[in-house]
């Protein structure tokens, strides 16, 4: 390929470099504004920003393989996309004032809030940090990956994954969300035109047309175009379980609350379920590798890396730059987000959480929460734990992983547990801290126990299992311990005032 793609990584980096110095570079500040904006982006930008996060580089190589490998089944990104939109629409009305109020910055603030337990925070936000975790190493496997077909070798996939992490670490610190957003919004753009325009490209190029691409791949695997009714089961599970997952994975709640009000989170939800179409174009490249090899002669040595062996084998130098380029942005508009979410949490949930049990404050909405703000301090250990978290991920790159989508689908199981707490939080005035608890741990120990014995019970996967259990303990055990004294029933109370018609929609101002 020469030295054009090279040379197009450089600008790419340039620009990125660039929009980074543009962002007013966070001081001290407060851990809220450093972690949300202060709540004052718009709808484009957080639709932006929010595409950007749960489509991955991973995307077009991890899910392009996977697609490839079984067909229609991998559809399950539409209506997976699609109803994680509508469950963020549904929540912003609830959530996004409360957030704005109570200076909220993660899922596990909502948990200590309504449930009056900073235990069940830490427990909340961890399990989500640790299980989004294996994001970040995803990402830098794929950045390392790419930086080394860039180069044309002369870059290593684990010297390529240095690279795309010192410059994510480097924006993140300088300038928090803000930051971030920036950079994502330019990497979204970026991501979105360029996977049309390079998956059009492979179709075309080597197939003449999308009809002769689906014939080939017909005579050759006839059995991928159809979901055989044994694997109902299964691909329910990935819908159900990836739309709940990604509503609570750290990451993406992060981002409702940048928002600067209702509106723009309903509006970027709308803008990221119709987006969901998109994903035609994970399919169109997988069915594309399927009849690779009669179209070239040419055998995919690995799956997982498919769609850049088919652009370096088409000639073009520059429309390969332009693969490696959207893909590494997508990777890098994962990564960051994560990256500084999951550092918030470890703050917030556990070193926070740990300072405020030693001076004897109160939980988030009563008249003892002395608040999480402590003139900087927290900020410096957000930024801190960035590096530690950033460099504990690279080293685990360098062991030998599975195929991703299934790293993936171990975090969409542990992570879809922590919707039934917290939509019950913002919805039913019966559900205390005991039936969060016993729901959350019980529904954690069933899914983990199936995964660990290799169980799949009728089709489904162990999450789906994890989830009923969770659900039936957290109701039952709820009801069985619910009085109207309690502190949680007294913040449900709280929560009405806060919620629904409780801001003007457009502007995010309280209503007398």
């Amino acid at each position: 390929m020469g030295v054009i793609p090279l040379i197009m990584l450089a600008i790419y980096f340039v620009i990125i470099i660039v929009l980074t110095l543009r962002t007013p570079k966070s001081g001290s500040g407060n851990f809220e504004d450093f972690m949300t904006g202060s709540k004052s982006m718009g709808a484009i930008v957080v639709g932006l920003v929010m595409m950007v996060t749960y489509y991955s580089g991973s995307t077009w190589t991890g899910w392009i393989g996977f697609a490839g490998i079984n067909g229609a089944f991998a559809g399950y990104v539409i209506p997976y996309g699609f109803c994680t939109g509508l469950g963020m629409y549904a929540l912003a009305k609830r959530l996004w004032p409360l957030g704005k109020q109570y200076q909220l910055s993660d899922c596990g603030d909502i948990y200590e809030m309504r449930y009056q337990s900073k235990l069940l925070k830490t427990i909340a936000g961890l399990t989500g940090a640790v299980l989004n975790t294996t994001w970040i190493t995803m990402e830098l496997v794929t950045i390392g990956y790419i930086i080394k077909a860039c180069s044309g070798g002369a870059i290593s996939t684990a010297v390529g994954s240095l690279i795309g992490l010192v410059f994510m670490v480097a924006y993140t610190l300088w300038g928090g969300v803000k930051s971030v957003a920036s950079v994502n919004t330019f990497q979204s753009i970026v991501m979105v035109f360029g996977a049309v325009g390079i998956i059009l490209y492979v179709v075309y190029h080597y197939y003449g047309s999308v009809g002769n691409m689906f014939s080939i791949a017909l005579d050759i695997s006839p059995q991928v175009f159809v979901l055989d009714s044994s694997m109902n089961a299964s691909w329910f599970s990935f819908v159900f379980l990836c739309s709940i997952g990604a509503l609570c994975y750290p990451s993406i709640f992060l981002k409702m609350f940048m928002a600067k009000s209702p509106n723009e989170v309903k509006k970027s939800a709308i803008m990221n379920s119709f987006g969901s179409l998109w994903c035609l174009l994970i399919l169109l490249g997988g069915f594309a590798c399927i009849g690779y090899q009669v179209a070239t002669g040419h055998i995919i040595d690995n799956w997982e890396e498919a769609l850049p062996q088919m652009m370096a084998e088409s000639g073009n130098a520059v429309l390969f730059g332009v693969m490696c380029i959207f893909i590494l942005a997508g990777c890098m508009g994962t990564v960051d987000g994560t990256l500084l979410s999951i550092s918030g949490i470890v703050t917030n949930d556990a070193i926070l959480v740990w300072k405020r049990h030693k001076n004897h404050d109160g939980c988030i909405g009563t008249k003892e929460y002395n608040g999480a703000d402590d003139g900087g301090k927290s900020v410096k250990w957000t930024r801190i734990i960035v590096v530690i978290i950033g460099v504990c991920a690279y080293i685990i790159t360098t062991f030998d992983l599975p195929l991703l989508v299934n790293i993936a689908m171990i975090n969409y199981q542990g992570i879809g547990l922590l919707m039934i707490p917290l939509v019950g939080a913002v919805t039913w005035e019966k559900a205390t801290k005991e039936g969060a608890f016993s729901g959350l741990i019980g529904g954690l120990l069933v899914t983990i126990a199936l995964m660990t014995a290799g169980l799949n019970p009728l089709g489904f996967l162990p999450g789906i299992y994890g989830v009923i259990v969770e659900a039936i303990l957290y109701i039952g055990i709820s009801l069985a311990t619910y009085k109207q004294d309690k502190p949680e029933a007294k913040m449900f109370e709280e929560f009405k005032q806060y919620t629904g018609d409780a801001v003007d929609g457009e502007t995010g101002e309280f209503l007398a």
